[in-house]
């Protein structure tokens, strides 16, 4: 009988910049994992704000940190990702944390059990809301279906983890990008490594006022088209129409699977098209 492969070490790297109020608890989520093998890469683009006084309370738990100006998030986490050893790895916001302690060892059952046939392995994901958590249940992807859904929504690259045979043939992000460079690389990923959806979910993404979703939603949205544009300019006819058939079925699969978000989304739009309804 085959035994199992050796227990891998886990890389989780985290880019920060000015997040004092947040930090402490990604952080802690990640000691608090369960699963004992994992290294923690804290990189800092010259905070400001108290976030070095927090840093350095855990610098004696974390495999790493460093604190020198850069050229974004995505720049940050390549200096990560060139520091990093594990055989799984993955990104974490500085103002997320994993969903509970068993997070990181449900990823890591899966890449023992599937990582001869995947190397990317991902889960569902949590965002807060007014009023509490919202559950963001995926489907199963693949580089059509993240292409043709135009968003990076069912591949959260908090809530995604990759062997580092992938970092090894793409190399870093894209820094070109500075919003949505997550989603070119899991394009990039996902065109030439298989993807395992891990039903469960793994991370809590918060929104709030100073997070990119929240305020610099037309940024996002011009960068993600950049991003799909290129991508697309590769396809033949034939693929680009096959990517157009595919889009509503992915949209209704995925809004029967979220009828919160669904719902959540039409009040607010309803709320911004009748403001002299709302009190």
């Amino acid at each position: 009988m085959a035994s199992s492969p050796p227990a891998p070490r886990v890389s989780i790297v985290t880019a920060v910049l000015n997040r004092r109020a947040f930090i402490a608890e990604a952080i802690e989520s990640v000691l608090g994992q369960t699963y004992p093998h994992i290294e923690h890469l804290v990189i800092d683009g010259g905070s400001t704000d108290g976030t070095l006084e927090v840093l350095r309370k855990y610098s004696r738990r974390l495999a790493h940190w460093e604190s020198h100006p850069d050229r974004g998030m995505y720049h940050a986490i390549n200096r990560g990702i060139g520091r990093m050893t594990g055989a799984l790895w993955g990104c974490l916001n500085s103002d997320d944390y994993y969903a509970d302690p068993e997070a990181i060892r449900r990823v890591v059952d899966a890449y023992r059990e599937f990582g001869p046939r995947a190397a990317i392995f991902f889960g569902d994901y949590a965002v807060t809301t007014a009023s509490g958590l919202e559950r963001k249940n995926l489907l199963p992807v693949d580089h059509s279906r993240l292409l043709a859904f135009r968003h990076g929504t069912l591949l959260p690259h908090p809530a995604t983890f990759l062997t580092r045979e992938v970092a090894r043939e793409l190399g870093g992000f894209d820094t070109r990008y500075r919003f949505c460079a997550d989603y070119d690389y899991l394009l990039r990923a996902t065109r030439e490594f298989r993807a395992h959806y891990i039903a469960g979910c793994l991370t809590v993404m918060r929104r709030h006022a100073d997070s990119f979703s929240m305020a610099m939603p037309s940024a996002m949205r011009t960068e993600r088209h950049r991003i799909v544009a290129e991508h697309e300019s590769s396809l033949s006819l034939a693929g680009r129409a096959r990517l157009r058939i595919l889009r509503p079925a992915l949209l209704v699969k995925y809004g029967v699977k979220n009828l919160a978000t669904v719902r959540r989304r039409l009040a607010e739009a309803w709320a911004w098209k009748n403001p002299s309804t709302n009190t």
